[in-house]
């Protein structure tokens, strides 16, 4: 179970950073 919700939330999460990053470096451009 625990196995299964923390690859749930690898897969909100990382998307989620990458947008974030993604518009920090816009930002800073």
């Amino acid at each position: 179970m625990a196995i299964g919700t923390i690859a749930i939330l690898l897969m909100y999460i990382i998307p989620l950073a990458l947008v974030i990053f993604a518009a920090l470096l816009l930002i800073d451009n």
